[in-house]
């Protein structure tokens, strides 16, 4: 291209300026963020960088922001930022020349449609052309620095689409830049999740969520229609009774229950672990001993007690009300007279009764074994001889009486005041009245005459007695003193008769 061609150029900017300026206020639309529109035709973008770069590092500098060093010359008449906002002199654009012949020899580099793939320019060969604010055309050393003008194809950006990008859009499509496609504005990535349809403007329908709206709210959230946000699924309502967190699709743990697992299963739950229903909070192993209801939060009641509130308190637990305790049955108010043990399930034994076997029966009681009545101490069986009363514990006979009952009557004719008596077995105590004998004083004595003879009688038997006593150890002590000497005598009359014997041999 020559020289005289470019300066042709230059020189019909300002019928094309009045021109374009009526369309500026497409640029919005045509051209992305910093770029400005030309309504040429076609149409362009330009954007201006006012940071000097020598001509290889301007070109990529366009080129990273989708563009190329400005190539239609017609398109410098729209650089209207004002003559006080451009400082610099001069700018490079998409034109080298050769330094030999740069009037005859120059061309346009046109990145966009070579790609990125022109090779760098040859310093020593080329002149890299520059435009100042003025419109005049101006050759300097590709290696120098130099503000730099940058054009691309006016198109929707990213986010918008439609007739001069006039629609947005959806800020639920997919991917990272959100793109759409620029004629229908169908989402390239998909939706967000969330939201469905090729325009991504819809929320998933009743009770679904995620990507692509795949699935499905909780079944345990809360409110009439089960809700859930549609992006993450969080329940809106907040979870039913029993479950837990935002998907509410965990039950309640830690033995919890009931809305937002604020509530504690009963302590008295059974098990090992004490568990109860996540919703409701009834115990799912049944109660512990003492206990009953679906939460196990009541007492036994009625005089009951242990597994299922199945056993009845003792008959004989003492107080007003007969308790005992719910859950192993002691009784509270302890036993009534007779009874022992935690259960008072025992009568008393081993002879006693009343309070706490507290008391013994009387040793007056009659019948082999003693035994008396564990409440109230009365003999089964009576008394013994000589006592009477329900307990045997009064030990005298009234009115001259003893025995069984007091039903025998003493001795007239025991002596002392009152012809006293034993009272058990009626022996007269101070002896018999005159003319009678024997321990009850029931014989009579015989007469006086006879009893005379009958002393006279046993005196001279008595003396006679004595006497040949006395006779008896006289002769046994003569004899014990005589033995020796006639020992000595036959041992004298032994040794005499030898010695005669031994001289009638010589």
């Amino acid at each position: 291209m020559k020289l005289q061609q470019i300066r042709l150029y230059l020189s019909i900017f300002s019928v094309i300026y009045f021109f374009s300026l009526s369309q500026l206020c497409d640029a919005d639309f045509m051209c992305g963020s910093g770029w400005m529109y030309v309504n040429t035709f076609p149409g362009k973008c330009l954007k201006l960088f006012t940071s000097p770069q020598e001509f290889e590092d301007a070109r990529k500098k366009c080129w990273d922001n989708g563009g190329q060093l400005m190539t239609m010359l017609e398109t410098i008449n729209q650089l209207i930022f004002g003559e006080s906002s451009i400082r610099e002199h001069r700018y490079w654009i998409g034109l080298k020349c050769d330094k030999e012949d740069k009037e005859n020899d120059c061309q346009w580099i046109r990145d966009m449609e070579m790609k990125n793939t022109t090779k760098p320019i040859d310093e020593d060969k080329y002149l890299c052309g520059t435009v100042d604010k003025n419109r005049r055309l101006n050759y300097l050393s590709c290696s120098e620095k130099s503000s730099f003008i940058c054009e691309t194809n006016p198109e929707c950006d990213k986010i918008t689409y439609g007739a001069k990008c006039s629609k947005r859009c959806s800020p639920y499509c997919g991917g990272q830049d959100k793109a759409c496609n620029k004629k229908n504005g169908s989402c390239v990535y998909g939706c967000v999740d969330g939201y469905q349809g090729e325009l991504c403007d819809r929320e998933c329908g009743k009770n679904m969520y995620g990507a692509k709206c795949s699935k499905h709210c909780s079944p345990y959230c809360g409110g009439r229609d089960k809700a859930c946000k549609n992006i993450n699924g969080s329940c809106i309502g907040g979870c039913v009774d029993g479950y837990q967190g935002q998907l509410c699709d965990r039950k309640c743990g830690n033995k919890t229950y009931g809305v937002k697992c604020s509530k504690l299963c009963s302590p008295y739950c059974g098990g090992e672990d004490k568990a109860c229903n996540n919703m409701n909070g009834s115990c799912v192993y049944g109660c512990v001993d003492g206990y009953q209801g679906e939460l196990c939060d009541r007492e036994c009641g009625n005089n009951t007690y242990g597994a299922k509130c199945s056993k009845h308190c003792s008959p004989f637990c003492g107080g007003k009300d007969k308790a005992c305790n719910n859950i192993n049955g002691s009784c509270v108010g302890g036993c009534v007279d007779g009874y022992q043990g935690e259960l008072c399930g025992r009568k008393c034994d081993n002879k006693t009764y009343g309070v706490k076997c507290s008391k013994r029966c009387s040793p007056y009681c009659g019948g082999e074994d003693k035994a008396c009545n564990n409440m109230n101490g009365s003999c089964v069986y009576g008394c013994v001889d000589g006592f009477e009363g329900e307990l045997c514990d009064r030990a005298e006979c009234e009115n001259n009486s003893y025995g069984a009952n007091c039903l025998e009557n003493c001795s007239p004719y025991c002596a002392g005041a009152n012809n006293t008596c034993d009272k058990i077995n009626g022996t007269c105590l101070f002896g018999c009245v005159h003319g009678y004998q024997g321990a009850w004083c029931n014989e009579e004595k015989p007469n006086e005459t006879q009893s005379v003879v009958d002393r006279h009688k046993t005196f001279i038997y008595s003396h006679e007695a004595i006497i040949s006593s006395i006779l008896f150890v006289l002769a046994v002590l003569s004899a014990f003193l005589l033995l020796p000497k006639v020992r000595s005598a036959e041992e004298r009359l032994s040794r005499y008769t030898s010695s005669m014997e031994q001289e009638d041999q010589f």
